[in-house]
């Protein structure tokens, strides 16, 4: 059975994964470790540079029978607590999640519209009057100028369509344009969704 995944890190950061998950594991101030989030789209050279991606994420968790997934699995919650407490380690997860042929990609959205949309909301999400995505549809992307991890390297090499954006375009309102400046500038998102308490920073 093929397996498609969409998340990855790089193998070079193993070794400080490995190293956080032996400082932490008997710490009970540390439930889980947090990882930051690179997310592609359209293509393997742009990354989302909006505040509408969630930037990080948990993604390994300690062995508790309390602890379990939350928010259609993106994070995780814990029994009795609430938000998870957390160190945040200096790895990155890439996400590939939004980087298909476009034909593949609008059969996807409208597979994830079908579970959990009905009606006009379907019609909103699912667009059946579209054979391909649009990628166009984006408010604003970065360049990507690094590697991509080992594992992922075939498929960035074997990608059979072609996307181009133009990075100086900025499709928002006014008041996202706002917002956008502010994270920019100081990386600090207003109204930022997050699922978890920062107790500890590995720094390695």
């Amino acid at each position: 059975k093929k397996v498609n995944l969409n998340d990855f890190f790089s193998q070079e950061k193993l070794t400080a994964v490995k190293e956080a998950m032996e400082k932490y594991k008997d710490d009970d101030e540390v439930d889980g470790l947090l990882f930051n989030y690179k997310h592609f789209y359209g293509g393997y050279n742009y990354v989302g540079s909006s505040q509408r991606w969630y930037r990080r994420e948990i993604r390994i968790v300690k062995n508790h029978p309390d602890i379990y997934s939350h928010g259609d699995a993106q994070g995780f919650k814990k029994h009795g607590q609430g938000k998870l407490r957390v160190a945040h380690i200096p790895a990155e997860i890439y996400h590939y999640g939004w980087v298909k042929n476009p034909l593949q990609q609008q059969a996807k959205q409208q597979t994830f519209a079908a579970l959990w949309h009905s009606g006009e909301e379907w019609e909103k999400r699912a667009k059946p009057q579209q054979q391909q995505f649009d990628y166009d549809e984006i408010d604003a992307l970065e360049e990507f100028k690094g590697t991509h991890p080992k594992v992922m390297q075939k498929r960035v090499a074997n990608q059979d369509w072609e996307f181009s954006f133009d990075t100086r375009r900025i499709k928002m309102s006014l008041v996202n344009r706002m917002r956008y400046a502010i994270y920019k500038f100081t990386g600090y998102i207003i109204g930022e969704y997050q699922n978890y308490k920062i107790t500890r920073r590995f720094d390695r």
